[in-house]
């Protein structure tokens, strides 16, 4: 049951964090199958092939660039889902 603070927080963000909801290994599993859903593959893979541009995907110079020096300079720092969600927002 969410309390008054929580319902107030989803209404004026549209989510809530609610920590411990579920266990370490659970993230785990959940986060593995949202690489493959959304990447299909794992994420490193993913910006791996990214880099390689084995991956079509319309670039603009500005997006390439900067996709590319936040990889050679974060990638053991990048983790799945909140880099993917960074770079689409």
């Amino acid at each position: 049951m969410l309390n008054a603070t929580q319902l107030d927080e989803f209404h004026q963000n549209g989510y809530i964090i609610v920590p411990d909801l579920f266990d370490p290994n659970e993230m785990e599993l959940a986060l593995r199958a949202m690489e493959q859903i959304f990447c299909g593959q794992t994420f490193t893979d993913y910006l791996v092939d990214l880099m390689l541009e084995k991956i079509p995907i319309q670039w603009n110079q500005r997006q390439r660039k900067l996709f590319h020096t936040m990889v050679k300079q974060n990638l053991e720092e990048l983790s799945f889902p909140v880099a993917l969600m960074n770079w689409i927002g």
